[in-house]
């Protein structure tokens, strides 16, 4: 990512601190996206965005979910670009990723982009998720001794700690690819992977904070509910792995690694 780029970042994720103390629905809200062009990240200059590609775009994506942002910005990104690159006029304001708001784009790639960006809200949500799991391993204690010095806790926080390093791997893997034409394999693989982090993940994190962690008042839900929701969104586990399948059999490929190897050195 360039320099400039990680400006772009850091400029965001300033801006998503501040929306998630707020309430991020009230209409003041999107006017401070609209304000900053976060929605036109993905445009062309010529267009007014900020000439991002993917790979560029993919941890802005992700802090989405590491905020805890609600309001559909991912989805407005994306839907432009797709209206950008179709030739089609761009509406102001929100838009949903569906065939419904976008009916000249082919649904299998609004499905495809979709699900790149759950995977990244994923990626987002469970590294939150991670970091308030060790945080409060930290402060707790239990029988005298902090949650933290249990080894079942210790090994709980390190296999959490791997599905985070996986789906942003997953994550950027699948930008990469989108910008070099070979995306809807890549994506399918680190949706299937995200898909299946997110629910392994949710529940470490539920199981470390015990009850708390399922309390209005203690902010875990903000992430987890994302994330349980997420993996549904865009093709859950089953539309992916079968996704996976056809393709893998289709090329007698021998498996589904051999092609996303062959796809990236393309």
């Amino acid at each position: 990512m360039s320099e400039q780029m990680n400006m772009i970042v850091d400029s965001l994720d300033r801006l998503f601190v501040d929306l998630a103390a707020r309430d991020q629905q009230m209409p003041e809200s999107w006017q401070m996206i609209e304000d900053m062009g976060v929605c036109d990240l993905l445009l062309d200059e010529t267009e007014g965005g900020m000439g991002a590609g993917w790979a560029d775009a993919e941890p802005a994506l992700r802090l989405l979910g590491f905020r805890a942002i609600t309001l559909p910005i991912g989805e407005t990104m994306i839907a432009r670009r797709l209206l950008s690159q179709a030739g089609l006029p761009i509406p102001s304001g929100p838009l949903p990723l569906s065939t419904d708001a976008l009916p000249d784009i082919r649904p299998e790639r609004i499905v495809a982009l979709g699900a790149f960006l759950r995977t990244a809200q994923i990626a987002g949500a469970l590294s939150a998720a991670l970091d308030m799991t060790i945080e409060y391993a930290k402060i707790r204690s239990q029988f005298g001794r902090e949650l933290r010095k249990f080894q079942a806790i210790q090994q709980q926080i390190a296999v959490l700690s791997e599905e985070v390093a996986a789906i942003a791997s997953a994550s950027a893997s699948a930008a990469l690819a989108i910008d070099k034409g070979s995306g809807p394999f890549a994506i399918a693989c680190a949706k299937l992977r995200a898909n299946q982090a997110a629910g392994a993940g949710a529940l470490i994190a539920h199981q470390v904070h015990g009850a708390i962690g399922i309390t209005a008042e203690y902010s875990l839900h903000r992430f987890t509910n994302g994330l349980w929701q997420w993996r549904s969104d865009f093709g859950n586990d089953r539309y992916w792995a079968e996704w996976i399948g056809r393709r893998v059999l289709a090329e007698d490929a021998g498996t589904p690694w051999s092609i996303l190897t062959k796809e990236s050195l393309a």
